[in-house]
């Protein structure tokens, strides 16, 4: 694997989502991106599903050692999958088994520098307005410090 920074290896796994996403015409909420998208308890103005995209960061392992050192790196992108509730949980799981999918015939981004691993499904359920299902991926790649 190449070496990335952190922040290039995140945009680059929100890259590979939205290559599939763009595809649906739903709009994607990404962290730290301005939006006009519903709250969580709010009430759909307009019917349509969308999603929200989180990263959580674990722990790294040192690779080698010395100067500079070279870490693995792992995190998990969960893709929130809403869609209204009411209109039964069909949606959630086409959209949230089309993005597994995704992940798993990808398997790295563009680059080849974040490799994709245990991509996976979780029901989540009703959230005020919204039905969740959510598609999670396991993200790994090598940074220096």
């Amino acid at each position: 694997m190449s070496v990335l920074t952190t922040f290039e290896a995140v945009a680059e796994a929100f890259a590979t989502f939205k290559v599939y996403w763009d595809t649906t015409g739903y709009d994607a909420v990404y962290p730290n991106k301005g939006t006009d998208m519903p709250t969580d308890t709010a009430s759909p103005v307009a019917p349509a599903p969308y999603a929200r995209l989180r990263v959580r960061h674990f722990p790294g392992d040192q690779a080698l050692s010395g100067r500079p050192r070279l870490y693995t790196e792992t995190f998990t992108l969960t893709v929130e999958v809403r869609v209204p509730a009411g209109v039964g949980s069909k949606p959630a799981y086409d959209l949230a088994g089309a993005v597994k999918a995704h992940f798993e015939d990808t398997g790295r981004t563009a680059s080849g520098c974040v490799w994709f691993r245990n991509a996976r499904i979780q029901e989540i359920g009703e959230d005020g307005a919204w039905w969740l299902v959510w598609a999670q991926v396991d993200a790994v790649y090598d940074v220096l410090r």
